[in-house]
């Protein structure tokens, strides 16, 4: 399971099925949000979200619920998937909390795990109109590494991506 992280503003917590009806609340009315992702359903339910939810928490799972300290709330989603030698970052924050610096502070706190899980470099991958996500990797030192194909069953099928890299050996 995936241990606990924090930031001045931010904790980050593994994801339990009960975070289905904030998260279902967080996306249910955020369709181009959602379209942002690549394995949220749309429309976005809580049995779905308890469905994805249910998947999260295994040993190798670096899934996090992103919190407001203050308050508590739930903002978002954050975590690494796959391979541990350069895991893919991937991220979503509610559309009421965008533009706060929570992507970018939670950002922060995994590439910091990732660092010490001993990863050599993480890569993420966003989609061309998804301008705020490639300032984000920016912020957090990813560089353009060009474009990738990927098959998205979600968003029908082959999708363009643009493609970021961070190198953790420095």
């Amino acid at each position: 399971m995936a241990e606990p992280l924090r930031s001045d503003r931010l904790n980050l917590r593994p994801p339990v099925v009960d975070d289905a009806a904030a998260f279902a609340c967080l996306l249910g009315c955020d369709e181009a949000g959602v379209m942002m992702t690549a394995e949220i359903p749309w429309p976005v339910t809580e049995e779905a979200e308890r469905d994805w939810l249910a998947q999260r928490g295994g040993p190798d799972d670096h899934a996090y619920a992103i919190e407001r300290r203050a308050t508590g709330d739930l903002v978002g989603c954050i975590g690494l998937i796959g391979a541990s030698e350069r895991p893919e970052l991937g991220y979503w924050i509610g559309r009421d909390h965008r533009g706060q610096g929570y992507a970018t502070e939670a950002g922060r706190l995994i590439v910091g795990l990732a660092r010490r899980l001993g990863a050599q470099g993480l890569t993420a991958d966003a989609f061309p109109e998804n301008a705020a996500s490639a300032r984000v990797l920016a912020k957090l030192g990813f560089i353009s590494a060009g474009t990738v194909e990927r098959d998205l069953p979600m968003r029908g099928g082959m999708r363009t991506l643009c493609h970021f890299e961070l190198d953790l050996t420095h």
